[in-house]
């Protein structure tokens, strides 16, 4: 009987040994798998983050750096001392040539010029093509803002406007004084610009001036 007992006994304690055993290792499997999911959280989070975060552009950047060296320069169109001011945006600082092709941009007048503007004798000498509304009038389809009645008004507009605009835009106004600078016109061929159907001469020798109208409108049309 005792026997009995004490085998039972034994049995007893192979079985829960074995118990404890099971569930030791059941626990550090848990252990380890709950390792694995927190680093591969870890890892997805991370990742995750990294996405969030903007990049860059360098284009914008680029963008940014083309926009800031524009140059807005004023253009002066009008008449005998009685000019308006149109604001005009380059993408840099503008030649003399960009500036006479703005005013024909916004007035809508050809413009076109013989020769690069060049500069000597003190100042700036413009030669025209025979192509510009100096010679061939004011286009079919005027702007109302610039329409101009008759040729000794647009031509007189032409180049005052031309004059006025190079030279405030040359020398500072708060630097000096703008009229200092002389302006020279001529036709292609390094001739007087001679405008025929008004019978006007504008000397090439001596500096433009708005006065010269009132005595060279004085001489009689041909014809």
């Amino acid at each position: 009987m005792k026997k009995k007992v004490f085998l039972c006994a034994a049995v007893c304690a192979l079985v829960l040994a074995m118990g404890v055993g099971c569930s030791q290792q059941s626990s550090s499997s848990e252990s380890g798998t709950s390792s694995n999911t927190s680093n591969v959280q870890s890892e997805t989070g991370s990742q995750t983050q990294n996405a969030d975060i903007p990049v860059t552009s360098g284009q914008g950047e680029s963008s940014i750096a083309s926009e800031s060296k524009s140059v807005t320069a004023n253009l002066y169109i009008g008449a005998n001392g009685q000019f308006k001011e149109y604001p005009y945006t380059f993408s840099e600082k503008p030649t003399p040539d960009q500036l006479i092709q703005a005013i024909a941009d916004t007035t809508g007048w050809n413009l076109t010029l013989a020769d690069v503007t060049t500069s000597g004798k003190g100042g700036m000498t413009i030669s025209f093509s025979k192509e510009s509304a100096l010679f061939t009038g004011p286009p079919q389809q005027q702007k109302e803002e610039f329409h101009m009645y008759d040729a000794e008004q647009l031509d007189r507009t032409i180049l005052d406007s031309i004059q006025k605009t190079l030279q405030n835009n040359t020398i500072d106004p708060n630097l000096g004084d703008p009229s200092n600078l002389d302006i020279y016109y001529c036709v292609e061929g390094d001739k007087a610009l001679e405008l025929t159907n008004l019978n006007i001469t504008i000397p090439m020798e001596q500096p433009y001036s708005s006065d010269m109208w009132e005595y060279l409108s004085r001489e009689p049309a041909k014809g």
